[in-house]
């Protein structure tokens, strides 16, 4: 799945939908924060803030230096 957006809302939304759709299954390790940086052209503290996001929304689970899991669609 290609991860798109350059702000945190719009990487947010990209891995979100990716999730949403199945693109990206439970158990699935996200890019690391500089490696996604790099690729999209954007400041690593914008990457780092989408995964803060996303683990503030059950959708992944962010372990520092262990990367960032994806954990699967939020149960409604």
């Amino acid at each position: 799945m290609k991860i798109t957006g350059r702000s945190a809302e719009a990487i947010f939304d990209s891995i979100r939908e990716g999730i949403g759709s199945g693109q990206l299954a439970a158990g699935s390790v996200l890019p690391p924060v500089r490696e996604l940086a790099e690729r999209l052209g954007v400041n690593r503290n914008t990457v780092a803030a989408a995964y803060k996001r996303l683990d503030g929304a059950g959708l992944a689970s962010t372990a520092g230096r262990r990367g960032t899991v994806v954990r699967g669609p939020a149960q409604a």
